[in-house]
C-alpha cells in the first residue's frame, strides 16, 4: 500500500469524523471504516489502479462518509479532554519504520563513539578514517530525520519527499560538520577540516533556514482547533510573521558565532575562541526580548 493511498484515505477520515464525538464507539467506527477503505483501496492497486485513483474510488464506494459519522455524532462523548482527543486520533508507528530507525540510530551511534574515540586519540585512526566515520554519522542521522517526517503521526500528516529529504540534508550535513570539527580541534594543523566542516555547516543552517521559512501547515484538523482553543497572548502565537522573523535571526546568530569561533580558532587559538559562543548566549536572550516585547509595545497597550 503506498503512501499516497495512506495519506488520502487518513485526511477524509479525519475531516468526515472532526465533528464526531470523542468517545470510544467513535474510534472505533471510524477505525472499522479505515481498515475498509484500505483493504478496499489494496485491491484496487492490486487490479492495476494508480495509488490515487484507488483511495478516490474505495471512498467514492463507500459514499458520504458524513451519513456513517452521523451514526455516533448525537452519542455523549467519554471525556472532553485532551488525553481523549489524543486517544480518539491515535497513528500507531508502522513497524518497519521503528526497524528502519532503529538501525539508524546504533549506526549513529557507533559512527560518533568512534569520531569521539579518534579525535580524542584514544584510537590512534588517521584523519581520514575520521572524516568517513563523521560523514556515516551525518547521513545516518539525515535517515532518521528524513524518515521520521515522511510518516504520519497522531498530530501531523507525512512531509511531502522532497522537503523530507532537505531536512535530512541539512541535518546530515551539521551533524558531519560537528564531526570534522571535533577532529580539527584535535590536530588544528589539518586546515581543511575547518574549511570542510564551515561549508558544511553554512550549508544545513542556510537548508534549515529556506526549509523553515517556507513550511506551511502539515498539522491535523484536531490538532488546529485545539491550538485555536487555547491560543496564548505572547506575540509569537498572535504574530506568526514575527516568529518567522525570530528563527531566522536566531540561526543567522548562531551561524556568525560559530564562523567566529572557527575563525578565532585558527587565528589567536581554542583557549580564547570560546569566547564567541559565551557572547551568543546574553544576545540571544536580548533578541528574544526584543522580539517578544517590543519597543513601544507598552506604551500602546498604556494609551489603548
Amino acid at each position: 500500500m503506498s503512501t499516497t493511498v495512506d495519506t488520502s484515505i487518513h485526511r477524509a477520515l479525519d475531516r468526515a469524523f472532526a465533528a464526531a464525538p470523542a468517545s470510544d464507539e467513535a474510534q472505533d467506527l471510524k477505525e472499522e471504516v479505515r481498515a475498509s477503505l484500505m483493504a478496499r483501496a489494496a485491491d484496487l492497486e492490486a487490479a492495476g489502479a494508480a495509488p490515487a485513483e484507488a483511495a478516490r474510488t474505495a471512498l467514492a464506494e463507500i459514499g458520504d462518509l458524513r451519513d456513517v459519522v452521523a451514526a455516533v455524532a448525537d452519542g455523549p462523548a467519554d471525556d472532553a479532554g485532551y488525553a481523549a482527543l489524543l486517544s480518539a486520533h491515535r497513528v500507531r508507528p508502522r513497524p518497519a519504520f521503528v526497524v528502519r530507525v532503529t538501525l539508524a540510530a546504533v549506526v549513529l551511534a557507533g559512527a560518533a563513539a568512534l569520531v569521539a574515540l579518534v579525535a580524542t586519540g584514544v584510537l590512534a585512526w588517521s584523519a581520514g578514517a575520521g572524516t568517513a566515520l563523521a560523514v556515516v554519522a551525518g547521513l545516518a542521522t539525515g535517515v532518521v530525520v528524513a524518515d521520521a517526517l515522511r510518516q504520519e503521526t497522531t498530530q501531523n500528516y507525512p512531509l511531502p519527499g522532497g522537503r523530507a529529504l532537505g531536512f535530512g540534508a541539512a541535518s546530515a550535513a551539521v551533524v558531519t560538520a560537528l564531526g570534522l570539527g571535533g577532529l580539527f580541534a584535535a590536530d588544528l594543523g589539518r586546515i581543511w577540516l575547518a574549511v570542510a566542516a564551515g561549508a558544511l555547516l553554512v550549508a544545513g543552517v542556510l537548508g534549515f533556514v529556506v526549509l523553515g521559512v517556507t513550511q506551511t501547515n502539515r498539522h491535523k484538523p484536531w490538532t488546529v482547533e485545539l491550538g485555536r482553543q487555547a491560543v496564548g497572548q505572547d506575540r509569537f502565537t498572535r504574530e506568526p510573521e514575527a516568529a518567522a522573523r525570530f528563527g531566522i535571526y536566531s540561526a543567522a546568530l548562531g551561524l556568525v558565532a560559530i564562523l567566529a569561533f572557527v575563525v578565532l580558532t585558527m587565528t589567536v587559538g581554542l583557549a580564547w575562541s570560546w569566547l564567541a559562543l559565551a557572547a551568543v548566549v546574553p544576545l540571544y536572550f536580548l533578541l528574544l526580548a526584543r522580539m517578544l516585547f517590543p519597543a513601544g509595545a507598552g506604551a500602546r497597550g498604556s494609551a489603548s
